[in-house]
Order: structure tokens, then sequence, then C-alpha cells
């Protein structure tokens, strides 16, 4: 597993051009319990003094005084950017003890999962909290708003039965297009709306009906449709060995248990890391509170890929070539981030960053 440590390492290194800043000092008090927007009447702010980390991070107590969430909110829905779920967010924006606005910091769907999903479990009267940032070290006050989003499912009902002797097709490639026919000309595949692209997700597989030059022809929830061979490939029918012969990695039948405990928690860092690396490629500065949080998880992740039984069966090592694949994307787009980051770094005052950009190691395979 040496390659993905360095990767895990890498990633750190260059997260680290992110830290430095100034502490931030004094205590923050809620302007109101209340807050504001659509989730206004299913929690509130636990009043009390919050002090801020020297991080320039700020954790605030949500107690959950209703239960449910705003229709056409059902409680079958996970929270989630998908269809079929909900996102509860919230805007933190501090104040002087003037009242004069000095930053705001909002959750986010992707980064802050944990939290929301933790929030949303709740029952009345129980609390959680939500962390924000703090961009302004004279903030003494905050003010919460919300918003509330429900990305209903648009895809049409449709059960299929998993058929062991059966043929699949895994998606890996994302934002993939579907087409009624195997070829680049043909029309592709749209939402009920007509107007946008209906994408499968990466790692999704769906039945294998035929295929035809470069396509194979798939069962897409009841539809019929045409998927590029490029970005796809067969279950069970890869090659893995080519693609891990880097990695000391053995293959078995069952696989290790342990494995796919890690898998789950090297999925969820890696996306919180893409996402991560689309702010910063944005020049969202305050993306780099988060780096050093990162890092530390990073550090862990890193370890427990390093101890873990080599042996994998063939869907744990497809997983995990999925994550990798996903990791390099967020690379790419860090790497493409290089002048941002720069500029980001001219305003911190630990000039010692420089020094770590500069002798960080090398991400294998670019």
């Amino acid at each position: 597993m040496k390659k993905v440590a360095l990767i895990m390492l890498a990633v750190v290194s260059m997260a680290l051009v992110s830290c430095g800043g100034s502490e931030k000092k004094g205590s923050i008090k809620p302007v109101s319990e209340k807050i504001t927007g659509p989730l206004g009447a299913y929690f509130e702010v636990v009043s009390k003094d919050y002090m801020p980390t020297d991080r320039g991070n700020v954790s605030i107590e949500l107690r959950r005084v209703q239960a449910g969430f705003p229709e056409p909110w059902n409680s079958s829905m996970k929270v989630g950017y998908t269809d079929g779920c909900f996102e509860p967010l919230f805007t933190a924006e501090f104040q002087d003890e003037n009242g004069n606005t000095l930053s705001k910091d909002k959750t986010d769907i992707v980064w802050d999962e944990d939290e929301l999903v933790s929030l949303a479990a709740l029952q009345v009267n129980e609390s959680c909290t939500i962390g924000f940032s703090i961009n302004d070290e004279k903030a003494r006050q905050v003010k919460l708003s919300s918003t509330f989003e429900v990305h209903e499912d648009i895809r049409p009902a449709y059960s299929k039965e998993v058929d062991n002797t059966a043929k699949y097709v895994v998606i890996n490639a994302t934002d993939l297009r579907l087409r009624y026919g195997p070829s680049l000309d043909s029309e592709t595949f749209k939402k009920s709306d007509g107007k946008k692209n209906e994408h499968p997700e990466k790692g999704e597989k769906f039945l294998y009906l035929e295929e035809e030059n470069d396509f194979y022809k798939i069962d897409y929830y009841g539809e019929e449709l045409w998927v590029s061979k490029q970005y796809t490939y067969i279950d069970g029918e890869r090659d893995f060995n080519t693609s891990f012969d880097n990695l000391d990695i053995n293959f078995s039948d069952s696989g290790s248990a342990d494995w796919d405990k890690i898998l789950d928690e090297y999925e969820q860092f890696v996306n919180k890391y893409y996402n991560y690396a689309e702010k910063v490629s944005k020049g969202n500065a305050s993306a780099m509170t988060d780096a050093l949080s990162m890092a530390e998880k990073a550090q862990s992740l890193a370890e427990k890929l390093e101890r873990a039984d080599d042996d994998l069966s063939t869907a744990q090592a497809n997983r995990l070539l999925r994550i990798e694949n996903k990791m390099a994307e967020a690379a790419v787009k860090m790497a493409g981030a290089a002048s941002k980051v720069e500029d980001m770094m001219n305003d911190l005052e630990n000039k010692d960053v420089e020094d770590l950009l500069n002798n960080m190691p090398e991400i294998p395979g670019f």
C-alpha cells in the first residue's frame, strides 16, 4: 500500500500550504436563539458563550425544537445533494460588538455531511454542534440563517432484482452521458424537464443487455440506453492486477473484512478533499481554515492503509480503484489551483509555509 500512503502524504503536504493565519480570541454570543429561514421552526441556537479555536473555527450548538423538516421532505429521504435527498444548510453571520457584519460562513452538503446527518437525526430537545470558520478576530456575535432544498427523485419508479448469473456494466466516470444509440452522434438521454442530461453515479452498475462497436447497452431504471465502453467496464471482468501492479495487493475470493471499514473511511475523506480542492481552485480562502483538520485525518488514514491486510476481494479492489481515480481528479484540481494557492500564501503571516510548498513530494503518476 505504499503508493496509497504516498498519495495521502502528498495531499497533506499540499493542504498544509494553507496553514497559518492569526489567532482568534474573544468569546462569541448568539444575537438570538432564533434561526431565520425555513429551518427556524425546527431548530434553535443554544444561547451561551462560544470560544473560537486557535485555527479560527467555532462550533455552534443547535437544538431541535420540532420533529421533521419542511415539505416536500419525507422520512425516507437522506441528507445529500443527489435525487431523493435533501439539504438542510446554515449560514453564520459574524458581527462585531456593535452588530456590524464582519464575515459569513455557510455549511456545505459535502464538506459538512457528517454534522448535517447528525443534525437530521436529532430528536426533539436533543442538540449537536455545527462548525463554522471565522475570518475576523473582532467577531463577538453570531446570527444564524438557514436554507432548505429537496432534490426529488425524478427517475421512473423501477426495481431490478440482482441476478448473480447476469452481467452488469459498472460506471467508471462522473457526468457520463447516456445515449439512445451506440454512437456519439446519437441523442443524449435527458431528465424529464428536457433541459439537463441525466448522468449515472460513478460506481453504479446496470444490467448488461448487449454491445455494439464501442458501446454497451444497459437497463437504466427501465430505459434501454447505450453507454461508452471507454468509461465503463463489465463487473468482475476487469484486470485489476494491471491497475494495481504497484500496490503489492493480493487478490482473494472474500478479501479482508477490515478493508470494508477502511474503504468507507477512505472514500469519505476523498469526497471531502475533492470538495476542498474545488473550493481552493476557485480561490475560496475560507476553505484554507480546514487544512489542518484534513491533514490530521489524512495522516491517520495513511497509517491505517499501511497497516491493513493486503488481501482484497475483486469487489474491494474495484472500489479502491474508483476511490483512487477520484483522488487523482482532486490532485489535478489542486495542481491547477497553484497560482491561487500562491496568492493566498502571500496573505499568510507564517512565511515558513513557502518552504513547505517548495519541498513537498511529487504525487505519483503526475
